[in-house]
């Protein structure tokens, strides 16, 4: 398969099956790092209560990763307000194991990270990342993306911090 172009589209409800499906096809290649979204979605009713109704207290803004051409879900991306931290935001992202390897990962962590520091509906000051230490592709995804590695984070066991700034975004649209 060539290189896609992406489309990041919010989830909504309509979406819940497409999303299920595709974590129900890859809980081992979801769980391979110690992720929790295998085990976070046992059930189609568990995704879709998720997108009808997200816990309260917690802003995420949770999107699928498309391809755009053919519109097939291909993993997913979404932003979560850090609320210990002033205007600072967590991207995460995953994609079915079929779709590693083509460039969706990037360009969805590029144009998410391009709309919170610099769309004024968004304007967070920063946007940081946790990956596990052997997870050696999604580290390379955020150094593509622009984002700065910053070592082993001493409170997060196995985790490595990145993050970007509005400067570090400017080259992301």
């Amino acid at each position: 398969m060539a290189r896609a172009s992406v489309l990041v589209q919010r989830l909504t409800p309509a979406d819940a099956r497409e999303l299920w499906e595709l974590i129900d096809r890859n809980r081992r290649h979801l769980s391979r790092f110690g992720d929790d979204i295998a085990g976070n979605y046992l059930t189609f009713e568990s995704v879709r209560d998720r997108i009808d109704k997200p816990p309260q207290g917690v802003w995420e803004y949770r999107c699928a990763i498309r391809d755009a051409e053919t519109a097939q879900m291909v993993g997913f991306v979404k932003l979560t307000l850090l609320p210990h931290l002033y205007r600072v935001v967590e991207i995460g992202y995953w994609l079915g194991e079929e779709f590693t390897g083509l460039g969706y990962a990037t360009k969805a962590v590029r144009f998410l990270t391009h709309l919170a520091l610099t769309d004024p509906e968004f304007a967070y000051v920063q946007v940081r990342a946790w990956v596990h230490s052997d997870n050696l592709d999604s580290r390379k995804v955020l150094a593509r993306a622009g984002y700065t590695e910053h070592g082993p984070d001493p409170d997060r066991d196995g985790l490595v911090r990145f993050s970007i700034s509005p400067a570090g975004a400017e080259n992301l649209s």
